[in-house]
C-alpha cells in the first residue's frame, strides 16, 4: 500500500490538523505544568507519602476516567460530530443536554456513596477519601463539556480553559508547598484543573448560532438508541484498557508490594503520560472529523485522516522513546531528587511503549468514528488478561519495573491487534516507508546525540546539551524531510475558514 493515500477535501483536513495543533499546544504546556508541580510534589513528600498520594490519585483518576470520558464523552463526541454531518444540529445539542443530565445524576449518586465510606474511615485516609469522592462531579463533567466542544471541532476554547486551569493549579500547588498542606492538600488540589475547566467552558462565548427549531433537552428516541448502542462497548473496553491495561500497576502493586514502588511506578508513569497526552492531543483532534466524514460516508477521507493522524504519531513518539532511553535517568534524578532515582527504569520500559501507545489509541477512536467500537473487544479481553497475568507474575519480584513491563508489553500486543483489524476494515496502513526514516533519524539525533554529549559531559550540562542538540537538530531534519512543510500546506487551504 501506498505511504501516502488520496487526500480529504482539504478545509476539512485542514480544520483537523490546526485543532491538532491547538490541543496539541496546550497539552505540551500542560504537560510542563505537570512536571513541574510533579517536581513539588515528589521533592516535599517521602517515599511512604508520596506512594500515597499516588495510589490515591489514581483511584480518582480511574473512577473520573470511567464515569466520563469512555461512556460518555467519546461517545458523545462522535455520535454528535456524525449528525452534525447529517445536518442535524439540533438533535446533536439535545444529545448534549440529555448526556449531561445523566451524567450529572451519576456523579452525585457514586459521590454521595464515596462520601459515606469517607466517613466511615478514620483520618488521614478519611480525607484522602473526600478528596475521591468529590472528583466525579466537576471531573466528569469537564470531561463531557470538552467533548460538546470537540464535536463542532472547536479545540481552541477547551485548550484555553486547560491552560487557565493548569496555571491556577501551579500557583496553588506552589501555596501548598510553602503552607506544607502535605499528602492531603496536595490531593486537593488535583480538583483545581477540572473546576477551573468547568467554569472555562460553561462561560465561554463561542456559540453555533441560533438552534434550528424549539430548544430540547432530550434526543429522539432513535438517538438514544443509537448513542447507548454506541457507547455501550466503550463502557466495556474502558473498564479493560484503563484500569487492567494502563496505570494497572498502581493496583497489583498496593497488594504486592511496597508504598515507595507504587511511588516510583507512578511518577514514572506521570512522566511518560504528561508526554504521552501531548501526542495523543494531537490525534485526539481527528476523531470528530473522521466521525463526521463518516456520517457523510466519505471513505476516501477517513483513510487520509487515520493515514496523516499516524504520520504525527509516529513523528512525535519516535524521538521522545529513543531520547528517552539515554536521558531518563539523569533526567528524574536532576528533578525529583536521588531519592525518586529508582523511578528511572520503569520510566524507561513505559517510553519503549510509547509509539504503540499513541496507535492504541488512534486506532481507538477511528473504529469508534466508524462504529465498529465492538470489534475490538476480543482483543481488549484478551490483551487485558494478558496484562494481568504479566503484572501478578512479575510485579511480587521486580515491583514497578515489573508492573511497566507488563504495562508495554501489553500495549505493543494490543497496538498490533488493533492495527491488523483497522488495516482489515477501513483499508488504510502504516506509512512504513516514512516510519523507517523518521526512527532513523530520531536514533541519530535523539539517542546518539544525548549519548554523545552525556558521555564526554556528564551531569546537568551534558543532559541540558544532548536535549538541546536533540530538539534542535531532529526538529530541522523534519523540516528538510518536508513533513512541516505537509503539515503548512494542509493548513494554507483553511486560513479563511472557519475556526
Amino acid at each position: 500500500m501506498n505511504d501516502i493515500s488520496p487526500p480529504a477535501p482539504p478545509a476539512r483536513l485542514a480544520r483537523a490538523v490546526r485543532n491538532g495543533l491547538w490541543n496539541g499546544a496546550a497539552n505540551l504546556l500542560m504537560a510542563l505544568v505537570g512536571v513541574v508541580t510533579s517536581v513539588i510534589v515528589a521533592r516535599s513528600l517521602s517515599e511512604h507519602e508520596f506512594g500515597i498520594y499516588s495510589y490515591y490519585a489514581w483511584l480518582s483518576g480511574v473512577l473520573v476516567a470511567i464515569l466520563s470520558s469512555q461512556a460518555f464523552g467519546s461517545a458523545l463526541t462522535k455520535v454528535a460530530a456524525e449528525l452534525r454531518g447529517q445536518g442535524a444540529v439540533g438533535e446533536a445539542r439535545a444529545l448534549g443536554r440529555g448526556v449531561m443530565l445523566v451524567l450529572v445524576g451519576s456523579s452525585l449518586v457514586l459521590s454521595v456513596a464515596l462520601l459515606v465510606k469517607a466517613l466511615g474511615a478514620a483520618p488521614p485516609f478519611r480525607y484522602y477519601l473526600l478528596v475521591v469522592a468529590a472528583a466525579p462531579l466537576p471531573g466528569g463533567l469537564a470531561s463531557l463539556l470538552s467533548s460538546v466542544f470537540w464535536s463542532r471541532e472547536n479545540y481552541r476554547i477547551t485548550s484555553i480553559a486547560n491552560l487557565l486551569g493548569s496555571g491556577l493549579q501551579v500557583l496553588l500547588v506552589l501555596l501548598a508547598y510553602g503552607q506544607g498542606w502535605g499528602v492531603a492538600g496536595y490531593l486537593l488540589l488535583t480538583l483545581a484543573l477540572p473546576v477551573v475547566n468547568c467554569a472555562a467552558l460553561l462561560l465561554s462565548p463561542a456559540q453555533e448560532g441560533p438552534e434550528p427549531g424549539p430548544r430540547r433537552w432530550w434526543p429522539n428516541p432513535p438517538t438514544v438508541r443509537y448513542y447507548l448502542t454506541f457507547s455501550l462497548p466503550l463502557v466495556v473496553m474502558g473498564m479493560l484498557e484503563l484500569v487492567m491495561i494502563q496505570r494497572s500497576g498502581v493496583f497489583f502493586l498496593e497488594r504486592y508490594s511496597t508504598e515507595a514502588q507504587i511511588g516510583f511506578y507512578s511518577l514514572a508513569y506521570t512522566i511518560f503520560q504528561l508526554l504521552f497526552m501531548t501526542g495523543w492531543a494531537l490525534v485526539n483532534s481527528f476523531y470528530p472529523a473522521i466521525s463526521s466524514s463518516f456520517g457523510q460516508g466519505d471513505w476516501a477521507s477517513i483513510r487520509h485522516k487515520v493515514q496523516q493522524a499516524a504520520l504525527l504519531s509516529a513523528v512525535y513518539a519516535i524521538p521522545l522513546c529513543l531520547g528517552g532511553l539515554v536521558t531518563l535517568p539523569e533526567l528524574i534524578d536532576l528533578l525529583f531528587g536521588a531519592d525518586k532515582a529508582a523511578a528511572a527504569h520503569p520510566a524507561q520500559v513505559l517510553f519503549i511503549g510509547m509509539l504503540p501507545m499513541c496507535l492504541v489509541g488512534l486506532y481507538g477512536l477511528t473504529l469508534n468514528a466508524i462504529n465498529r467500537p465492538w470489534a475490538v473487544f476480543p482483543i481488549g479481553i484478551g490483551t487485558s488478561l494478558l496484562g494481568i497475568a504479566l503484572s501478578v507474575w512479575l510485579v511480587p519480584q521486580h515491583g514497578a519495573v515489573g508492573a511497566a513491563i507488563a504495562n508495554t508489553v501489553a500495549q505493543v500486543i494490543y497496538a498490533a491487534l488493533k492495527y491488523s483489524l483497522v488495516q482489515r476494515l477501513t483499508g488504510v496502513g502504516l506509512p512504513w516507508g516514512v516510519i523507517a526514516q523518521v526512527a532513523l533519524v530520531g536514533f541519530v539525533c535523539a539517542f546518539l546525540l544525548p549519548l554523545l554529549t552525556l558521555h564526554l559531559f556528564p551531569g546537568a550540562l551534558g543532559l541540558l546539551l544532548g536535549i538541546v542538540l536533540a530538539v534542535a537538530s531532529y526538529a530541522t531534519a523534519m523540516w528538510k524531510l518536508g513533513y512541516v512543510g505537509r503539515i503548512a500546506q494542509e493548513l494554507v487551504p483553511a486560513q479563511g475558514g472557519a475556526a
